[in-house]
């Protein structure tokens, strides 16, 4: 496929075009979010999308469900399980498939072997973040599997950077589309902000909590004498398995009272709008849909430069980027848009403005240029 290919151009098409997306499961994590919010905007006189959990189906299932979009769930125990692609390779022949489209390395291997074994005409895998690969003998299957896929999508130049440097793929092969979000819903509140000169400032975080999100540094950070002093409260959206190291290390600080950890929040655009800071202090990312909502309702970030942040963010106008792993970066970071609100309300525009690069509609139309293109060269 030649990048030229994955440019927009007008197709012709006499019934939808079937579309399987694989995923583990519709849990609320970033990528399953965005499928989400993405696939039912997809245009159904062209498409009929619906989508295989290859483990559990998730408590996102039903919004999906609701919007109109199948999803089926066809339990695979392991990657090269033969029974499981059996199954899975079995499903997508009968429901005759044009284009597979995967999610995440372990959905990737099984999604594209499946795929190829039913003859499905276009496979598609996502690569959502960098270093993806838990050990040599994942890159190898990857190397492998990347080799039968027909493009491979990344969300950020940054991971295609990472990636490349590990599996090589001809530049014909793969594409980018930076996540989206729905700048129409991520938006400001309407309502007049309550400014106050004793109003507590808040910093906040929506993430999985897990070793890679960093988020003990934000704990940290509400435990130094001069942000305590302050009454600065730190919320903390989420949920994962660091959960209870956290709660535990605001206990041994002693900020049990400024750290809030709220767990799962059905309502990301209100726990925003919350907030004055957005802080992120990851040790490795993809593209980040949170630090893109946050943007987009007007908070001003302080990030670490990892993944595509520093894509997101031009620092110094729409955030602050330090370096990841440097507390004492981070901590300075956070101190200069907390002390100075000249600067964190200029920072709070210019991510706002930043922000509306990166809309679903934008997502949505390359995706569908994508599908039209390598369904239409394979027709031929």
């Amino acid at each position: 496929m030649r990048m030229s290919d994955c440019e927009s151009q007008e197709h012709s098409f006499a019934k939808p075009i079937r579309v399987v997306r694989i995923i583990s499961g519709l849990w609320p994590g970033g990528v399953e979010k965005k499928l989400t919010a993405l696939l039912p905007l997809l245009d159904r006189n062209r498409f009929r999308v619906s989508v295989v959990c290859l483990k559990k189906e998730g408590v996102l299932a039903d919004s999906l469900r609701k919007k109109g979009i199948q999803v089926d769930v066809l339990p695979v125990s392991s990657r090269w399980s033969p029974s499981g692609l059996w199954r899975l390779s079995r499903f997508l022949k009968s429901e005759h498939v044009d284009i597979v489209h995967t999610h995440m390395y372990r959905s990737n291997v099984t999604g594209t072997i499946a795929a190829k074994i039913a003859g499905i005409p276009v496979v598609v895998s996502n690569i959502h973040n960098v270093s993806s690969w838990d050990s040599s003998r994942q890159m190898i299957a990857d190397r492998f599997v990347s080799r039968i896929r027909d493009c491979t999508i990344f969300v950020a130049d940054a991971v295609r950077r990472d990636y490349l440097s590990r599996i090589p793929l001809e530049k014909d092969y793969y594409k980018i589309i930076y996540n989206g979000i729905d700048t129409a819903y991520y938006c400001p509140s309407q309502k007049e902000p309550m400014e106050k000169e004793n109003r507590l400032l808040t910093v906040g975080c929506a993430a999985r909590l897990m070793p890679q999100k960093g988020l003990e540094f934000l704990v940290r950070a509400a435990a130094e004498s001069e942000i305590q002093s302050a009454g600065i409260q730190f919320l903390i959206a989420g949920d994962g398995p660091l959960r209870q190291n956290l709660q535990d290390l605001a206990t041994k600080l002693q900020v049990e009272k400024n750290v809030r950890i709220l767990g799962f929040v059905q309502d990301t655009r209100e726990f925003y709008r919350k907030l004055d800071v957005f802080a992120m202090p990851s040790l490795k990312e993809g593209f980040s849909n949170a630090l893109l909502e946050a943007m987009a309702c007007g908070v001003a970030p302080v990030a670490t430069s990892v993944g595509g942040n520093p894509e997101a963010i031009q620092d110094g106008v729409s955030g602050l980027l330090v370096p990841p792993s440097d507390y004492n970066a981070f901590l300075s970071a956070l101190k200069r848009l907390l002390s100075d609100s000249g600067l964190r309300h200029s920072i709070a525009a210019g991510s706002l403005r930043r922000a509306q690069s990166f809309s679903l509609n934008a997502m949505v139309r390359q995706t569908e240029d994508l599908y039209l293109t390598l369904h239409s060269k394979k027709a031929q």
